[in-house]
């Protein structure tokens, strides 16, 4: 995860990630990953743009939706909020599950299989937790 940084007042006017520009004397954040330039927003970014990894992205997004949804609703209508989760949850351990099919035998006993196979158990226990 990159490390967010949060300046109080901008110095220069620059660019933010959207194409805006920060003005002088503007709140902002910043990061950068490895090898990257760096990036600024106006706005605190969420969880899932600060790794790049494809599959933390998904599942940050997903808790942070799941978050939201608890905070907001309540009675039937976090019932039904649940069982959509579920579905996407499902949707996203499948993909899984067909990358797992799909990697030559061999590899499914290294690291890598193995990785994928942890997440697909982890992805199901949250599914039955919901």
């Amino acid at each position: 995860m990159a490390k967010l940084n949060r300046v109080n007042k901008c110095r220069v006017e620059c660019l933010d990630r959207n194409g805006e520009t920060i003005k002088r004397g503007q709140e902002y954040y910043w990061w950068q990953f490895p090898f990257e330039p760096r990036t600024n927003s106006a706005t605190k970014p969420k969880r899932s743009e600060l790794v790049q990894s494809g599959y933390k992205k998904k599942l940050y997004d997903l808790e942070d939706e799941l978050e939201r949804g608890k905070m907001e609703f309540s009675g039937i209508i976090l019932k039904n909020f649940n069982k959509m989760m579920k579905a996407r949850i499902k949707i996203f351990r499948d993909g899984l599950k067909s990358k797992l099919q799909n990697m030559p035998a061999h590899l499914r006993t290294v690291k890598n299989g193995k990785l994928l196979q942890s997440r697909i158990i982890f992805l199901t226990k949250w599914m039955e937790k919901l």
